[in-house]
């Protein structure tokens, strides 16, 4: 049996490896197997293996990364019904990645953990991105391409830019220049 301490000793041994060999998934149930001791994270481990087997199979025929993404959303949003759970975003179970898997529910950060963890199993690499009241998606090989991981559409850069500049219009002028989830090179947002 999995107890909280050995959770916690397999979670902060994947914390030393570099950044590039660290499975967020594992880390994520790792987490999940503090909070419900006995949890094993290998079966949950085995489905994010399955959906990414899936998703490489219709990735056959895709023509670019935009056709690549899409295959992952339309696989994880409208075949397997992932979706934020709107009714009771509190709702503890939104941040065990087992219990997201098991019930097709969660909040942005952990449908995004979902995501990059199938998206890497199958080749399409994502990266998460911190945005102002919300939580992103972006393609690794074309950053300015974002989706939101509780949806199947994407954000254009104007979109990105509109939200940034509503997000700066309402920031305290001293927090105004960390406001843009992009790095500085990508922003769109003069303002920022």
């Amino acid at each position: 049996m999995i107890d909280r301490v050995s959770a916690r000793e397999h979670f902060i041994a994947l914390t030393h490896l570099p950044d590039s060999a660290i499975d967020l998934g594992e880390a994520a149930l790792w987490i999940a197997a503090e909070e419900q001791p006995g949890l094993d994270p290998e079966p949950w481990l085995e489905r994010l293996d399955e959906l990414g087997c899936r998703l490489e199979h219709r990735l056959r025929g895709a023509r670019g990364e935009l056709d690549r993404l899409s295959a992952l959303t339309g696989l994880l949003f409208a075949e397997e019904r992932l979706r934020g759970n709107a009714e009771d975003f509190y709702d503890p179970r939104n941040n065990l990645l087992n219990q997201v898997l098991e019930r097709r529910l969660g909040i942005p950060l952990t449908l995004a953990v979902v995501c990059i963890e199938v998206g890497r199993r199958a080749g399409v690499l994502l990266e998460g991105v911190g945005f102002p009241g919300h939580f992103l998606l972006r393609l690794a090989r074309h950053p300015q391409v974002c989706s939101t991981p509780s949806s199947r559409g994407g954000c254009s850069p104007s979109t990105i830019a509109r939200r940034c500049w509503r997000a700066c219009r309402t920031a305290s002028s001293t927090s105004i220049r960390g406001c843009c989830a992009l790095p500085a090179r990508d922003r769109s947002c003069s303002a920022c």
